[in-house]
């Protein structure tokens, strides 16, 4: 079976093969009142960057902060978006991913740890990769529906 760590590298193919379509077809939601595919790499991107300056550094310490509310933390991806191109977006995922897959390299992969103050479940860097991999299918998979119409 392939890696979490290799399926979350193969996001960044993923994402270069949207520089083929016209930014027309990048910028249209993919259904009534849902993003646009510029807008939903915008926010997987931003998750990234959480993941790198908050989560990577407190995985040693066994706690991690608690993520923020998704939705206020999506709609304020999708506000940074405003300023930035098509191409700009894909490209500046593309070497944030690059950047948080070299920050995951140097994590030790027997760590555990937890999410927030009130929890049980207990993860691993494996497992941590592992959710954000499901994403990024979830996310993908809507993609590839508006785009192959």
């Amino acid at each position: 079976m392939i890696s979490s760590y290799k399926q979350f590298e193969q996001m960044i193919d993923e994402v270069n093969k949207l520089k083929n379509f016209p930014e027309s077809k990048l910028i249209e939601p993919i259904a009534e009142g849902k993003w646009s595919t510029r807008e939903i790499i915008g926010h997987i991107h931003l998750w990234d960057q959480l993941i790198i300056l908050q989560v990577i550094p407190s995985i040693d310490g066994g706690k991690v902060p608690e993520f923020p509310s998704f939705n206020s933390f999506n709609l304020y991806a999708i506000c940074l978006l405003e300023d930035y191109k098509t191409m700009e977006v894909l490209d500046s995922f593309i070497s944030t991913r690059r950047e948080l897959l070299e920050k995951i390299a140097e994590v030790d992969l027997e760590n555990k740890f937890i999410i927030g103050e009130e929890t049980d479940k207990v993860y691993t860097p494996e497992s941590l990769i592992q959710m954000f991999v499901e994403h990024d299918r979830h996310h993908l998979k809507q993609i590839e529906e508006v785009l192959k119409a």
